[in-house]
């Protein structure tokens, strides 16, 4: 004698399976998700009581538990703190260090990890963010801290992914990295209130915007990217260094002038 298993009991077998399959990737990721917030919260912590060795310690023991996206969402709010305080100088150039690391495969072996990779969406998506990041610690330091050694760790960072950005042909990325470049220029210069008052005036970061965008122009001139690119970041490069030469002389007569 045989017997037969209801199809409505198999049915509800495999959705309860299912189900109880979702609840426990919904349940891993609110896990994940406490764990992360607490570990950032941990790091703001340390900061905040100025002691740049125990936070960059706690970075260190503790990104190694997180996945590669999550070390670039913990690293990026460490870094909205740090570059903000120049006592956190050595934590921000850590930060950049292991942004850096995630990224080595492209720096070590560039062009035939790009041919294993393909540029992959993946990988667009991971570099962005890490533009991003350097994008606010750059301009947060020359507004804020104005540190030399945090700026050029940053930017000579940021002209690995250029690079990547022409060989790929990202023209958004290379658009970015020109009006970054401009802002870094002009918000070096800085400006003078009306009662004397002197904001700013980070000749390093001027210096340095000048000859980024100069370097970029070079590499672009020496590279593949379709023409009508080139011709467009030729343009943006040359009203950027006219609109920062300009300023820095018109900074330079007020000055002279007493305005």
């Amino acid at each position: 004698m045989s017997f037969e298993t209801p199809l409505w009991t198999i049915t509800g077998v495999i959705v309860g399976f299912g189900l109880s399959w979702l609840y426990g990737i919904l349940l891993n990721k609110r896990r994940r998700r406490a764990a992360l917030n607490v570990t950032t919260e941990r790091i703001k912590k340390s900061m905040h009581l100025m002691d740049s060795k125990q936070t960059i310690r706690k970075l260190a023991d503790l990104l190694p538990q997180f996945d590669e996206s999550e070390q670039i969402e913990i690293l990026e709010e460490a870094s909205l703190e740090s570059s903000l305080n120049s006592f956190a100088d050595e934590v921000t150039c850590f930060i950049i260090g292991e942004l850096r690391w995630i990224c080595v495969g492209y720096e070590v072996d560039f062009r035939s990890t790009l041919k294993r990779h393909g540029g992959s969406k993946k990988d667009h998506k991971k570099l962005k963010s890490v533009r991003d990041i350097l994008w606010n610690i750059s301009m947060q330091v020359v507004e804020y801290t104005q540190s030399r050694e945090v700026l050029e760790s940053a930017l000579n960072f940021l002209n690995i992914l250029n690079e990547y950005a022409i060989l790929h042909q990202h023209e958004k990325a290379i658009y970015s990295s020109i009006d970054l470049y401009k802002y870094i220029g002009l918000s070096s210069i800085g400006d003078q209130y009306p009662s004397g008052y002197s904001i700013r005036n980070f000749r390093f970061g001027i210096e340095k915007s000048i000859n980024q965008l100069l370097s970029l122009k070079e590499d672009l001139q020496k590279s593949s990217f379709n023409e009508t690119a080139i011709s467009s970041s030729m343009l943006r490069i040359n009203t950027a260094l006219n609109n920062i030469k300009s300023e820095q002389k018109r900074r330079l007569s007020d000055l002279k002038t007493g305005k």
